[in-house]
């Protein structure tokens, strides 16, 4: 299901903001934040509450711009795999704490939904992603998305399963398929897809990151690792994008 842009107004509704009414949607691949830790010689959880920072200064950037949508990559399925994952588990869900404690939240109406297999987590993080999906679930003026064990294919993957399930039931009729019945049974069902894909770090690779929603998507390579993004050189890029 959909969700409305607009109580009143339905999905209709799309923003006019300074760059382009065609741009609602941003999505950020956050990556390099281990390599950030490494390369600057700080501990991981310096790094991690670097990153945090840069989430809140990109979602107050989106605000002031009125962009409807914001998508962060946040926890890759591949970082969980990774031996120090669990000390950075507890970084991230002290920094959703903090992020579910910031008053802008509120007074924007920011709903925060934290999409892909997060309910395999380590029990810190999913308490800590419960309690911000439900302190924010009805809220509907700006919304941002953190992946959190999120991989694209594996996204696709569990779409099919339910289509396949559909089928077996005999609710869905094989012969019917559109790309809407995948769309409706992803983890992102509820959101548009990006128009702005931001790719950090060394690897120019996507990942994929909003694989089935970034048919469209321009896809913006940096070299910069996420902490060391600026909000200036996003609205330069996006400039550059909508201007050419």
């Amino acid at each position: 299901m959909f969700f409305s842009l607009n109580k009143k107004k339905g999905k209709e509704n799309f923003r006019e903001n300074k760059y382009s009414s065609n741009l609602n949607h941003i999505a950020l691949a956050m990556n390099g934040v281990y390599e950030y830790s490494k390369q600057h010689k700080i501990e991981l959880k310096l790094a991690w509450k670097i990153a945090f920072d840069k989430i809140k200064e990109t979602i107050i950037f989106q605000i002031e711009n009125d962009i409807l949508i914001s998508s962060f990559n946040l926890i890759p399925m591949e970082l969980t795999e990774e031996d120090y994952f669990l000390e950075v588990a507890e970084y991230i869900a002290s920094m959703l704490d903090e992020l579910r404690a910031w008053n802008l939240l509120a007074r924007k109406k920011i709903k925060i939904s934290v999409i892909g297999k997060w309910y395999d987590l380590p029990m810190i993080l999913v308490d800590s992603i419960k309690k911000i999906n439900r302190e924010t679930r009805d809220y509907d003026a700006f919304f941002v998305n953190l992946c959190a064990n999120y991989d694209g294919q594996t996204e696709i993957v569990d779409a099919f399963r339910v289509v396949a399930m559909k089928i077996k039931n005999g609710s869905l009729d094989p012969d019917s398929i559109t790309d809407k019945d995948i769309k409706e049974n992803l983890y992102s069902s509820y959101s548009i897809p990006p128009e702005i894909i931001f790719v950090d770090g060394e690897v120019q690779s996507t990942d994929g990151f909003l694989l089935w929603d970034s048919k469209y998507s321009k896809i913006y390579f940096t070299d910069k690792l996420w902490p060391e993004m600026k909000i200036e050189q996003l609205s330069k890029i996006i400039q550059k994008i909508y201007s050419g």
